[in-house]
C-alpha cells in the first residue's frame, strides 16, 4: 500500500459516526476482521477511510 496522507485515516470514533453505529462496535468488528481498513495501534484502532469507503459504495475492497 501506497503512503497514507493523514487526512486518509480515521479513529475508531470516526467510523462509528461514518457508519452509524458505536465506537464498542467498531472494536468488535475490527476484532473479528469484519472492518475493511481497520488496524490496531496499540490499544487503539485506526481505519483506512478510502478503504472503508470504497467497502460501504461498492461492498467489496478491491480496487
Amino acid at each position: 500500500m501506497d503512503r497514507l496522507d493523514p487526512s486518509d485515516v480515521m479513529s475508531a470514533a470516526e467510523a462509528a459516526a461514518l457508519l452509524g453505529c458505536s465506537r464498542r462496535q467498531v472494536y468488535l468488528l475490527a476484532e473479528k476482521d469484519a472492518l475493511p481498513g481497520a488496524r490496531r495501534l496499540g490499544h487503539s484502532i485506526l481505519v483506512v477511510r478510502p478503504v472503508l469507503e470504497r467497502w460501504l459504495l461498492t461492498g467489496s475492497v478491491e480496487s
